[in-house]
């Protein structure tokens, strides 16, 4: 698929951004940055202190795997959501690493062997505050003694978004009156979604020549 000639807003946190950027790029895009949500650390949960006494760990995304293996401690067995998040294990050293092929979710990694016989284990994940309850419930159903190391939490960026299309506004601002671009931002859950586009018009262009993307919505969603 060609981008020549589109904008598109990558809404990413600034650190997860370049490698949907330089995709972006690749096909002949611009990669616009514009982060819709950024992660703060916490303080590290005791159960980290205590990581090899789990049978497994379970990281939910790259930046749980951040947050919680900067100080070079031995693992035990560990499983990762998607393939980001095992990579992102294996940069750091710990592998091999139990991850659904495809799909990055937590159904994925439940569906997965390794995951249906827990009964009597105990299972740490490390997460961002408040994540999705599905993948602790269900492996406390299988059977595991769950517990949860959460590390960061995702925060809204403070950014003025109007600038966003100001180069599609300034070749109609003379002759049609261009109104900010007013976005509003969820901290999870769902896509950023314009909540105002007032270029001589008062609703969205079919055919906008900036569009929002950048994914991070779908791994909020189990994060």
């Amino acid at each position: 698929m060609s981008l020549a000639r589109r904008g598109v807003v990558v809404t990413r946190p600034g650190a997860l951004a370049a490698g949907l950027a330089d995709r972006i790029e690749a096909a002949g895009g611009r990669a616009i940055r514009f982060p819709a949500i950024e992660t703060e650390d916490l303080p590290l949960p005791d159960a980290l202190q205590r990581a090899a006494s789990y049978d497994l760990v379970i990281f939910v995304s790259p930046t749980a795997v951040d947050k919680a293996t900067r100080d070079g401690r031995r693992w035990p067995r560990a499983a990762a959501v998607g393939a980001g998040t095992r990579q992102a294990l294996e940069a750091r050293g710990i592998a091999p690493v139990i991850a659904p092929q495809g799909e990055a979710d937590s159904e994925a990694l439940l569906a997965l062997p390794e995951l249906r016989q827990v009964a009597g284990q105990r299972v740490l994940i490390v997460r961002g505050q408040g994540g999705r309850a599905l993948l602790g419930e269900s492996l406390a159903a299988r059977g595991a003694w769950v517990d949860y190391a959460e590390c960061y939490r995702r925060t809204r960026p403070r950014a003025d978004p109007t600038a966003l299309l100001a180069p599609h506004c300034s070749a109609r601002r003379a002759r049609r009156g261009c109104a900010p671009l007013r976005f509003s931002f969820p901290t999870r859950g769902s896509p950023p979604k314009p909540s105002a586009w007032a270029c001589g018009r008062s609703s969205l262009p079919a055919r906008p020549t900036t569009r929002c993307c950048g994914g991070w919505w779908h791994t909020s969603r189990h994060e």
